[in-house]
């Protein structure tokens, strides 16, 4: 699903637009915020149907791009898309990839992933098609997770024999297809794991990962001394570890993760959730001026769930995830009434706007323009990005 946001100053309105969901903030005088859903529609593969179809990022700009996979499952056969919105026939991605996952991508519409066969970190440019990530001594990469618009990469490598795991960045070179690899800086220690990379060479992640499986990331928070993570001045090196964020009260022995950040050169907002299963618990970082420390906040869940996960943010403090229900996963978006933190119910957002048959399972990014993607069924009972 996705949204885009224009705002008209002379009568305050937030107008959104989405990828699978579309929607509209209005912002009333007495400060009360109502969404609701313009435009909604699904990414369907070609001659795909396997058990889950994901939409993991979208880039900025009036034509974004999307990026996903197909068929991936325990048993499937995954198929990464990149999908360029407004640009493409509506749903139809423009580049397929077979055997392949994809996880990021960048305003120019390249993208990263991870090539099954052998388990290898890719990147995909126009010019030279899919191509695997270099990787240093004792190093595989195993899948590359976020691409920024200077080609700066960050990725996991999970390690095996006499391999070390950590986490990675990698330096792709447009002038002729190649990338320069170094680990993390891994002051903190092993596995580390980069999640997200902005625009000005800040990563986001974790430590002490562990290895997800089924069509999460491949990674999940790890267990004794796994924390939330973060490196800066990623431009040619391995960069500085600059500390693990803490987990909110409440919430000490969780191990946290960071999937996405903000642009700036300290990004002021950051997504992530702590802990696993059906108890994870959504969290928002938010800078807060002082030695690369952010304040974290446990985010509100829909009524009756009972944990969640925070994927996506933007400049602005929008939140994108998914609450746990006894429904099953339910996608919700997060955001700040200037006193507390609301969590909205997208899958009843979209009922109430006219687009009856739908569930949102997960909202996985959020652009600046408030254009949201992520995966759910459609009122045929497909399921889609």
């Amino acid at each position: 699903m996705r949204y885009y946001a224009t705002r008209n100053a002379r009568r305050g309105e937030w107008r959104v637009r989405a990828g699978i969901l579309c929607a509209a903030l209005v912002v009333c005088a007495c400060s009360y915020a109502q969404w609701q859903v313009n435009d909604l529609h699904g990414i369907y593969v070609p001659n795909q149907s396997g058990s889950a179809n994901y939409a993991w990022r979208i880039s900025e700009g009036q034509n974004p791009y999307i990026v996903g996979q197909a068929g991936q499952g325990i048993f499937g056969f995954p198929v990464a898309y990149r999908y360029h919105l407004g640009v493409n026939p509506q749903g139809s991605p423009g580049v397929v990839i077979s055997g392949a996952v994809a996880y990021g991508v960048n305003n120019h519409g390249w993208f990263v992933g991870r090539l099954t066969a052998g388990q290898q970190a890719m990147v995909w440019h126009p010019t030279y098609g899919a191509r695997p990530i270099s990787a240093p001594a004792g190093m595989r990469p195993n899948t590359a997770f976020d691409i920024n618009d200077n080609g700066v990469i960050v990725g996991y490598a999970p390690g095996g024999f006499f391999e070390t795991p950590g986490g990675f960045v990698s330096y792709f070179d447009p002038s002729d297809g190649s990338t320069t690899t170094f680990y993390l800086d891994q002051t903190f220690g092993n596995p580390s794991a980069g999640t997200s990379i902005n625009n000005n060479g800040t990563a986001g992640g974790g430590v002490g990962v562990s290895i997800g499986f089924f069509a999460e990331p491949y990674i999940e928070p790890g267990g004794f001394g796994a924390a939330a993570a973060g490196w800066i001045s990623l431009a040619g090196g391995a960069g500085n570890f600059v500390g693990a964020p803490i987990v909110p009260s409440g919430h000490g022995g969780q191990a946290a993760l960071i999937w996405d950040i903000s642009d700036g050169a300290i990004p002021q907002y950051a997504a992530a959730w702590a802990g696993t299963g059906s108890t994870a618990v959504p969290l928002v970082y938010i800078w807060n001026g002082v030695n690369f420390r952010y304040d974290v906040v446990a985010l509100p869940l829909l009524p009756g769930a009972t944990g969640g996960r925070a994927y996506g943010i933007n400049n602005l403090g929008h939140v994108v995830g998914y609450s746990i229900t006894p429904q099953g996963n339910r996608a919700t978006l997060w955001w700040f009434d200037g006193t507390t933190w609301r969590a909205v119910d997208l899958t009843a957002l979209a009922q109430g706007s006219g687009y009856a048959g739908w569930t949102l399972y997960g909202a996985l990014d959020i652009n600046n323009n408030m254009c949201i993607v992520g995966y759910g069924l459609d009122p045929q009972s497909r399921l889609t990005s």
